[in-house]
Formats: structure tokens, sequence, C-alpha cells
């Protein structure tokens, strides 16, 4: 028996209509395990109004935390570090979404 899992994307961020193929702007990877996303490989420009648009994609899709990869020099927004030296996530960001209010954001936008 084969069975597909839909844990795996890639996200592409382009400015303008995705039919007609602009350049990428950022390009990255997204794993899924359960309420987890995790972000990494990201290349490009990811802007503050992307992740927005990204953190809310997620909530819908049910996730509660993302786990996020970046160089040493930046941040995430809404995020946190994550300060467990040895563990398999040290010096990664955490997002936790559960603490996002979604109404107040969106009218934000």
């Amino acid at each position: 028996m084969i069975w597909l899992d839909e844990s795996q994307y890639c996200l592409r961020i382009v400015d303008g209509d995705p039919a007609e193929k602009p350049p990428y702007r950022a390009v990255g990877n997204i794993y899924l395990h359960g309420d987890v996303a995790i972000l990494c490989g990201f290349h490009g420009k990811l802007m503050r109004t992307d992740l927005r648009e990204f953190v809310f994609k997620m909530i819908e899709r049910g996730v509660n935390h993302l786990l996020v990869d970046r160089s040493e020099r930046h941040r995430i927004p809404l995020g946190k570090r994550i300060d467990t030296p040895g563990g398999p996530f040290h010096d990664w960001w955490h997002i936790d979404l559960k603490t996002i209010d979604i109404a107040r954001s969106k009218t934000a936008q």
C-alpha cells in the first residue's frame, strides 16, 4: 500500500498574479507535522506582509506552532528565539499562533 501524506510544501512568494508566472521574490520549504509547521531553506526577500498572510493560512489549517530557521542576523516578527543549547532547534525561532488575535490582526491589515 502507498500512502501519500501532504506534509511538505514549497512556498513561493511572487509579486503579482501567480498565473502570469512572475519571478519569485522568495522561496522556501515548509514541513508539517501535526499542528507544527517548520520553515527552512528560505532565500530571497520575505516581508512582514508575507509573514502575516502565511500566518493566517497556517491558522486556517489548524497549525498552532511555527518553527523558523533563520541566519544569525535575521529576526522573526512575533517570534521568540529558542534557547535550548544542544537541542535540535537551538537558535531557531518559534511563533505561537494560538496567541495571535486573528480578529484584531485582520483589521490592522
